[in-house]
């Protein structure tokens, strides 16, 4: 734990610095789990969603279970965000959700009458419950990133190494 050096505001602002390094997410991303999550204020069309978060490091939120589901319906109602793009931009006529890669989602959460290809080809999440919808209609942006585990425990010979950038406000940022 380390000691306060001064009294008041730089007390406070340092325990923050100090939090932000124990999370292993870049500053203003959540993590939840092994990945962090950028609620970001910006509102676009799915593909501009989906370079808007690469171009962070990121991607576009992939929900694979009940519990992060939960999650982002929760973060998403205190960002006050009423509809964001998930990674599903290729529904196809049976209803499966497939991501940009190709892949198929591992975790559904449609809400009642969907998905349907009358709607669009692209997903929503909205209340915890899944949306079809066109893509180039705006939305909110939410991304993920995924927190890449150390593949060896740090020891005497094998020092663990991370990289990070303090930016003038003092907070530290991975570089992208």
């Amino acid at each position: 734990m380390t000691q306060a050096i001064n009294q008041g505001q730089q007390t406070k602002q340092w325990a923050v610095q100090e939090k932000k390094i124990d999370s292993a997410c870049p500053s203003d991303w959540v993590k939840f789990g092994s990945s962090c999550y950028l609620f970001h204020d910006i509102r676009s069309t799915w593909i501009e969603a989906k370079t808007h978060c690469q171009e962070r490091a990121g991607d576009l939120l992939q929900i694979e279970s009940s519990e992060e589901n939960d999650f982002i319906k929760a973060e998403m109602s205190s960002h006050r965000m009423y509809g964001a793009w998930i990674d599903c931009n290729a529904i196809d006529t049976d209803g499966l959700c497939y991501t940009a890669d190709h892949t198929l989602t591992s975790y559904e959460s449609w809400t009642t009458g969907n998905p349907t290809n009358n709607e669009g080809n692209c997903a929503m999440v909205h209340n915890g419950y899944w949306y079809s919808t066109v893509c180039t209609k705006v939305k909110d942006v939410l991304c993920e990133m995924n927190i890449i585990q150390p593949q060896a425990k740090p020891t005497k010979s094998t020092p663990l190494i991370a990289c990070y950038v303090l930016d003038d406000s003092g907070r530290l940022h991975v570089p992208l």
